[in-house]
């Protein structure tokens, strides 16, 4: 009895792990999907303008592709997704190293799986930010 009760718990234990491999395996997916975005993002923060981050900081009410832009980087710096954080992340003369800064690897799984919400927007490519933001588009 109490031998048929062990291989019933080894079987619900080996399920178990076998579920855990399988969400691991589609966590490694999702982190290996979102880092190559990352280090082409690096190059065209280091080409970013002070005035090009002027004239996204001034719009009132900006565009959804301009949102769709600075929410993934206020998601990496733990800013609020408010424009008002925003813009006040945008006038930070650090922003650009802090985003820099950013050690890759370290990006949590629950992070990487909120930047995937955007980097999967159809919308979200550089020419398509660049029609309604020039200085947005190096960063998408």
């Amino acid at each position: 009895h109490i031998r048929d009760q062990m291989i019933a718990q080894e079987e619900k234990v080996k399920e178990k792990c076998e579920a855990v491999g399988a969400l691991n395996e589609e966590i490694v997916q999702e982190v290996g999907e979102a880092v190559p975005g990352l280090e082409t993002t690096e190059k065209a923060i280091k080409a970013l303008d002070k005035k090009d981050l002027v004239e996204v900081r001034v719009l009132n009410k900006p565009p959804d592709l301009v949102l769709a832009v600075m929410e993934p980087i206020c998601l990496l710096l733990n800013v609020k997704l408010e424009w008002s954080a925003m813009k006040t992340l945008l006038g930070d003369p650090t922003m650009t190293k802090k985003l820099l800064e950013i050690e890759k690897d370290t990006i949590s799984d629950a992070t990487l799986r909120k930047l995937k919400k955007y980097t999967e927007n159809p919308k979200f490519l550089p020419e398509e930010v660049g029609k309604v933001s020039k200085p947005c588009r190096p960063l998408c």
